[in-house]
């Protein structure tokens, strides 16, 4: 009951903050609300303290990420590359992530297991999405520190002070500092519509220092539903405002090579965990909802994964964003 009650506290907390925040923008926005927005600023959270029927935390333990958009018909950019585009949406985000063991709860040290190391990790992201009748093709690039210097750590037990959470005992063995740096690619295509569902493939390529993988996901959407190229699924409400309601579902796997938040540094010969103990197919579902209306969405999305170790236990985790069209 103690921790519902933490849940729920935290839980309405951030809702405050986020809205609180992003109101500052409002009369402004206000007087441009006969045209269509061409901006979007969106803060997001994921964690476990949503999950009601599961306690733990551990593994991808939380992230924070504040991103902006901006919509550019006439985008450039590639232009070459991408000759038949109808229109670019640009994208700069910052993250905070943190992975941790799983730990005791009342003493916050970490359950002796062969389990996955601390690690924190901030990153400034740059992509840019092209669209086309129905499918997306999105490019770009993560910069950042993983180790120490991230100040995930720090941030993650200066909040479990305020919320009178345990401390936890491990940040100060985390893994060593080493440049984080990705090439991304996403390409979403839309492969069935009728009028209240739909179903949508994404495939997700991740090369670099931290991620090397391919992400391929299959998307089944129910509700009031605006075309994938244009909904807040695809982080496409800046190309159609129009009020959108959905329940969405999906399931894929990851198939990694490299996760430097379990592995350490590519560029050195010794990894925390060798290539034989690292779970190089990762099962993914996720299950929520998105809502967008007057120039404000939110989405909700539960996530269920398997472990990066294959000694690793199954993890559930919600991703929480609120954004404001201006």
């Amino acid at each position: 009951m103690k921790r519902f009650t933490k849940t729920i506290q935290l839980f309405m907390a951030t809702l405050l903050c986020m809205f609180a925040n992003l109101e500052i923008g409002s009369a402004q926005v206000s007087l441009h609300k006969e045209q269509s927005p061409k901006y979007v600023l969106t803060l997001g959270h994921d964690n476990d303290f949503l999950v009601f029927f599961d306690s733990t935390d551990r593994y991808y333990s939380y992230g924070l990420n504040a991103d902006f958009k901006w919509i550019q018909p006439d985008a450039k950019f590639l232009s070459s590359w991408f000759t038949t585009r109808k229109t670019a949406i640009h994208s700069v985000s910052l993250n905070i992530e943190a992975y941790t063991p799983e730990y005791n709860e009342r003493t916050g040290e970490a359950i002796p297991t062969e389990e996955r190391p601390y690690a924190g990790l901030s990153y400034l992201n740059y992509s840019i999405a092209s669209y086309y009748e129905n499918y997306i093709i999105t490019l770009g690039v993560d910069l950042g520190i993983l180790g120490p210097q991230s100040q995930a750590g720090e941030i993650q037990n200066w909040f479990h002070g305020i919320i009178g959470d345990e401390k936890l005992q491990g940040w100060n063995q985390q893994l060593e500092n080493t440049l984080a740096f990705n090439l991304l690619g996403q390409w979403i295509q839309s492969l069935y519509r009728a009028t209240n569902f739909d179903v949508y493939g994404d495939v997700k390529v991740s090369i670099g220092a931290i991620h090397t993988n391919v992400h391929p996901m299959l998307h089944f959407r129910l509700g009031k539903l605006k075309p994938i190229t244009q909904s807040i699924a695809s982080n496409s409400g800046l190309i159609n405002s129009d009020t959108e309601f959905y329940f969405d579902g999906a399931v894929g796997y990851c198939i990694s090579a490299f996760d430097g938040t379990v592995q350490g540094n590519i560029f050195e010969d010794d990894d925390f965990f060798d290539f034989d103990a690292m779970n190089n197919f990762i099962f993914n579902a996720s299950a929520g909802f998105g809502f967008q209306k007057n120039n404000w969405k939110l989405l909700l999305n539960y996530h269920f994964t398997t472990g990066a170790l294959n000694s690793s236990d199954t993890h559930t985790f919600a991703a929480f964003k609120v954004g404001r069209f201006f």
